[in-house]
């Protein structure tokens, strides 16, 4: 029996499966493939007791999505390489196949948030809550940084992610990816729920002021980080396949140049989007203050 069979899970059922062609159902069914591995991680993590249940949720997360991204990376190999489909539109196909299991991971924390009480989530993702330094803000009393202070700290974990992605490729990737999919989709519960508590607005108004004010910039920074990945695990891919003069590390190169600047675009996108979009939405539906303006 290979190796390789027994260092799988038994999510590699799934993740062996082949996809739909590029598209809606296939985004759909990825979204779904990874909320149901993310959900089903914490859902381990927590009934085995194990400490810091989050941390340990997203380890299993990683471990549980190896085979579909692996197989999303093997594509997107064969169609550069073998179908000659060219490296923009395949590369542009693999980065949306990774959104949607960004996406997925994000929805399964969500999800995960809203079932936990207040004392469970600060027992298990108490990292979380410092992470991202929540003290006692909900959304609409959120300070937002600046900018050009946004940029430097996204920065910061978008060198993280091509660090991880450069040395442990797909598993490297994937840990970066389902921790801040944690982070985000467990920090932002937790704030729209206090928000929830604080304001006198409707729920339908609080859940579309708050989706309006920060999708916006989490779109944007998922995408950046993605495409940071990608371009980490080709390159660690391809200096340890060619030989320094093989045609294919210069087209790989370059291709991993363009992906880089590419991410370092939509990154500063996101820091503007951040920065001025998202307070400039809560207040137009919140302009009184978390208990007014409704």
């Amino acid at each position: 029996m290979p190796l390789e069979s027994d260092i799988r899970t038994i999510f590699s059922v799934v993740g062996t499966q082949d996809l739909p062609p590029p598209g809606t159902r296939r985004l759909l069914l990825l979204t779904a493939e990874a909320g149901l591995c993310a959900a089903a991680s914490a859902l381990i993590a927590r009934q085995l007791g194990l400490g810091l249940g989050g941390v340990g949720s997203v380890l299993l997360s990683s471990a549980a999505l190896q085979s579909r991204l692996y197989q999303l990376l093997r594509e997107n190999r064969e169609n550069v390489f073998d179908h000659k489909l060219g490296s923009l539109r395949s590369n542009v196909r693999t980065a949306a196949s990774m959104c949607a299991l960004f996406f997925g991971v994000l929805s399964a924390y969500v999800m995960t948030a809203l079932y936990l009480d207040d004392s469970e989530l600060e027992r298990g993702f108490d990292f979380v809550l410092r992470a991202a330094d929540l003290g006692t803000d909900n959304l609409r009393e959120r300070t937002f940084a600046g900018a050009w202070a946004a940029y430097r700290h996204n920065f910061a974990i978008l060198a993280a992610f091509v660090m991880l992605g450069f040395v442990y490729r797909s598993y490297g990737v994937l840990f970066a990816l389902c921790w801040n999919g944690c982070v985000w989709g467990v920090a932002l519960t937790v704030m729209v729920r206090r928000l929830l508590l604080t304001t006198e607005c409707s729920v339908t108004r609080v859940l579309t002021g708050s989706l309006a004010a920060v999708v916006p910039h989490v779109v944007l920074e998922a995408t950046a980080y993605v495409l940071a990945s990608m371009a980490a695990i080709f390159l660690s891919k391809g200096v340890f396949l060619y030989s320094s003069a093989h045609p294919r590390l210069r087209k790989v190169g370059a291709a991993v140049l363009r992906i880089l600047a590419l991410a370092v675009l939509v990154l500063f996108l996101a820091a503007l989007t951040e920065s001025y979009w998202a307070p400039f939405m809560l207040g137009l539906f919140f302009a009184n203050g978390a208990g007014g303006g409704c």
